[in-house]
């Protein structure tokens, strides 16, 4: 089965609660762009398994291959 790419774009108090949902799922790969540098280490040390992007075009390039 192939998964799911999905990016995450802000990971304050309504992404943190997606994050969760989304990591347990087997058939999703999620990543995460959140501008905001303290958001960013938060999620980083709790989530170590999680690519966490500053900026949403970077974070789609690095997972999708898109460039702009």
């Amino acid at each position: 089965m192939q998964k799911l790419k999905l990016c995450l774009i802000g990971a304050s108090s309504i992404g943190r609660r997606h994050l969760p949902l989304l990591r347990e799922r087997s058939d999703v790969m999620v990543c995460v762009a959140e501008p905001c540098a303290p958001s960013r280490e938060h999620i980083v040390s709790e989530y170590p398994d999680i690519k966490c992007y500053p900026v949403m075009e970077e974070a789609i390039a690095a997972r999708y291959g898109f460039q702009y």
